[in-house]
């Protein structure tokens, strides 16, 4: 891949050779000759370190061949790279990479690398993260795309962090680790969000004690400000009622809160998809902070000889270092002292040799993200360890002073100077700050990395947001942990988080699949959520409503007997309510649901009719067509109201093929079937043409095939029938049809 990379920065090196004005804008004269020189070195062993510090050596270039995949090339050839760039420590690479990414569509494993940049400091990196979040359909990466209803402000590549003054937001100090989420602000709401190393309890203690207030749940700060600042508190009360456990400390209460004088509200709760401790300062009514200034950093000392580090342009000097040793070096600084082996690979005599050996011989682990969600795979790398070394890698809470024990669903062997392992956790895992530890056999630390682990949200999709009740809903899954325990399940509407309900259907251990429930019976609002094992922790929501039979209109006031439905059309087998008027006393009272023209003791369905007005649900039928209620006491039709009942939408349909249609009596009849359900009570059959689904003449079962040929005979009787196929032996949806004709033998 990084071959591809290469090329196309050659290719776009021949062109900046020709063009003077681009040549001019990287101020890199030389930089045909070391686009070739990147290329050569970079053939060998584009995984090198050799290669990469050459390429490092050309900045510009890569920003402008990171561009070139986004246009030109496929996600799966180009994504690998992509995420390599992405989270590269040096912003103007990291930008283009993750643009690369959104213009061909991110996925799912692209969201760690995406998650992470978006926590940057620098404004062109999250503004480019957020973007990419945006085009991600994956449940988590709405979850952080959601938070912000404007891109962050910047497009420079200045890191900008921005120190409000705690004592402006009601605090005297900030909690232990706290960090400002630039791309979370709700501008023009008075509301900062926040995350921290200090745990929920930690601060809710420290708010506590700050205000001389008990931390209350939302409903009591809703009743307290809901009536004035009720959009100011809808995105805490959207995540209590979503992920649960928002706790608020009231830290100022003016009797009248103003814009000079504002109520100040701490929100406290887990963060769960950055998998840290949150805490948000709500101002109502509402009024911004000014933006802090941020102090201008001091210039560089100048270089004193051999000593010096930086000049007026901002590139490292050293005596004798040539520009690609100067380029290496710098990017292993920027890197946090990443890429110091790869350094003295390609310059095993650099300028900072002395300072590469030692950061190689310090005993280093790290991992690519920050962040990761609790069913992400996690590579850990090693290096600096002894050559002899055997170990393990364990993972623990930050405080855990049980070096040896380990919370991660494996706990792999260590062995050697340097390598690559295989991280996986239990997806149960609560989220929050965690250590990455290698020990030794004696369990003392040779190398540690702080992580954050955030919550796996899972993925529920259903076709349609409304169902009939007892009607069977298809649902999609994704994002699931892979446990046998796994489930999904349906909740009344506005249950606690942390309610399961007693509607439920396995996932069998798949991550991803579909399923069927049958929706329930009671109408109503709904919610479909999806668990992981035993956690209490819901993973996915998704409404959705049980809609019952509409109300028909009152009738209005007059002398004679009167019907009213709610409309004049319906679906095959829907459950209608009819609303009848001044029905006489005497006799059998009945609404009948009839054939039009037919004789007033004709009925296909009935209901009985209690009293002079009333309400009475009647079943429709399974056949389409044009049909007539009828409002009937003492075996006479009073009055009647017309009724059209239309097939069921995108039902699935078979076929049926013929060779003939016309056919002697008792002839056998070869039908050519296909797309039948599969099941093994399908079947075939013949009908009088008009007669009710279930009456039938013959029948023939497909025996569980989708397609096939069968064989039925011919009626003994003269007539017009209809070949008809049914699924599973539910005869209240007619699959298809194909009318045929029986005729005398002359």
């Amino acid at each position: 891949m990084r071959r591809l990379l290469l090329g196309a920065v050659a290719l776009a090196a021949l062109g900046a050779a020709s063009a003077q004005d681009q040549t001019r804008a990287y101020n890199l004269a030389d930089y045909p000759q070391r686009m070739q020189d990147a290329v050569d070195a970079c053939a060998p062993d584009p995984d090198g370190g050799v290669c990469r510090a050459h390429l490092q050596s050309v900045l510009p270039s890569t920003v402008e061949a990171l561009t070139f995949l986004g246009y030109e090339s496929t996600y799966d050839d180009a994504a690998p790279l992509l995420r390599e760039f992405a989270a590269y420590p040096v912003p103007q690479v990291q930008a283009a990479a993750i643009y690369a990414l959104a213009r061909l569509t991110p996925r799912a494993e692209d969201l760690p690398v995406l998650r992470q940049a978006l926590l940057s400091k620098v404004p062109a990196v999250r503004r480019a993260a957020l973007g990419a979040l945006k085009l991600l359909p994956d449940p988590a990466a709405q979850e952080l795309a959601a938070r912000s209803p404007r891109m962050p402000s910047g497009s420079n590549f200045e890191p900008d962090d921005l120190p409000f003054d705690p004592a402006s937001m009601g605090l005297p100090a900030w909690p232990e680790g706290a960090r400002y989420l630039h791309f979370q602000r709700r501008h023009g709401s008075g509301g900062y969000d926040f995350i921290a190393t200090a745990g929920v309890a930690e601060m809710i203690a420290a708010f506590e004690t700050a205000s001389g207030r008990k931390a209350v749940g939302m409903g009591e700060i809703e009743a307290r400000f809901g009536a004035s600042y009720a959009d100011r508190l809808a995105p805490y009360a959207d995540r209590n009622a979503r992920l649960g456990a928002v706790l608020a400390i009231v830290l100022a209460d003016p009797a009248t809160p103003t814009e000079r004088e504002p109520a100040i509200v701490a929100f406290v709760y887990e963060d769960y998809a950055l998998g840290a401790p949150g805490f948000a300062i709500q101002r109502l009514p509402g009024a911004d902070l000014p933006t802090p200034r941020v102090e201008a950093a001091a210039p560089p000392p100048r270089p004193e000889g051999d000593a010096a580090r930086w000049w007026s342009t901002g590139h490292f000097q050293r005596d004798g270092a040539t520009p690609d040793d100067v380029a290496a070096w710098r990017a292993v600084t920027d890197a946090d002292g990443d890429g110091a082996a790869a350094y003295l690979a390609a310059f095993p005599n650099g300028a900072w040799r002395a300072e590469a050996e030692a950061l190689v011989a310090e005993p280093v682990i790290e991992t690519a993200q920050e962040v990761y969600a609790a069913t992400d795979p996690v590579k850990v790398t090693w290096r600096g360890l002894p050559d002899d070394f055997a170990g393990s890698l364990a993972l623990g809470p930050a405080s855990d002073e049980r070096l040896r024990d380990t919370l991660a669903l494996s706990k792999p062997d260590i062995s050697g100077p340097a390598g690559t392992v295989d991280l996986a956790f239990y997806s149960i895992i609560e989220p929050g700050v965690y250590d990455l530890r290698i020990v030794d056999a004696e369990g003392e630390p040779m190398a540690v990395a702080e992580i954050r682990i955030a919550v796996a949200a899972a993925q529920l999709t259903l076709e349609k947001d409304a169902f009939r009740p007892g009607e069977d809903m298809k649902i999609a899954f994704a994002g699931m942990a892979g446990n046998e325990r796994d489930f999904i399940s349906i909740v009344k509407k506005g249950e606690p988080a942390d309610r399961q309900g007693s509607l439920r259907a396995a996932t069998n251990a798949a991550a991803a699949g579909n399923i069927v429930i049958a929706a329930p019976e009671e109408p109503g609002d709904y919610e479909l959520r999806a668990w992981f094992g035993r956690d209490a922790r819901v993973r996915a929501r998704v409404p959705f409503t049980v809609r019952g039979p509409d109300q028909p209109p009152e009738i209005a006031a007059g002398d004679a007997p009167a019907l009213s439905i709610a409309a004049p059309g319906f679906i095959a087998n829907e459950t209608i309510l009819v609303r009848y008027a001044r029905m006489p006393a005497g006799g059998g009272q009945y609404v009948y649901l009839a054939a039009p023209g037919s004789d007033d003791s004709a009925y296909i369905a009935y209901a009985d009719a209690k009293g002079a007005d009333g309400v009475v649900a009647l079943d429709l039928p399974s056949e389409p067509g044009t049909y007539e209620l009828r409002l009937i006491a003492g075996g006479k039709a009073l009055t009647a109201t017309p009724l059209t009942v239309t097939a069921p939408e995108g039902v699935a349909m078979a076929s049926l093929k013929l060779e003939k249609t016309s056919f002697a009596p008792g002839e056998t009849i070869p039908v050519t079937f296909g797309d039948m359900s599969g099941a093994g009570n399908d079947y075939i059959a013949v009908a009088e043409a008009g007669a009710r689904y279930r009456q039938y003449v013959s029948y023939v079962s497909t025996k569980g095939a989708v397609s096939g040929a069968a064989e039925l005979k011919a009626p003994e009787t003269p007539g017009t029938y209809e070949i008809r196929a049914f699924y599973r032996d539910d005869a209240r949806i007619l699959r298809g049809a194909v009318t045929i004709t029986v005729t005398a033998t002359p």
